[in-house]
């Protein structure tokens, strides 16, 4: 155990190595830090999860003033609903619209 020539050294980091290290982990410090106190660069925002920097509410569509309908239509529509050309003319249109095809067999008893 002593100074003789058949010990095994530990293996450890050669000098290269922990400084090649040391250098990776200052950079990425530098870098977490400068993100933390400037901000992401707007080239990078997708990629680096950020939060947004709040900016001034700019509608895109103006809002245009609220329609009312006239004071008499609903009884105008009342009218029209209860007149029977409507209704005829509903069937019609619904009629119109679905049509199943049957088929009538006849059965001989």
């Amino acid at each position: 155990m002593g100074a003789s020539g058949d010990e095994v050294p530990l293996k450890s980091f050669s000098h290269k190595a922990i400084q090649q290290l040391v250098v990776i982990l200052a950079a990425t410090a530098i870098l977490f830090l400068s993100v933390a106190r400037l901000g992401v660069p707007s080239q990078f925002s997708g990629y680096i999860g950020s939060r947004p920097k709040p900016q001034a509410h700019k509608p895109i569509c103006t809002q245009i003033p609220a329609i009312f309908p006239r004071g008499n239509a609903a009884a105008e529509i009342d009218d029209l609903l209860a007149q029977v050309s409507f209704l005829n003319r509903s069937i019609e249109w619904l009629g119109g619209a679905v049509r199943i095809p049957c088929v009538v067999l006849m059965l001989s008893v």
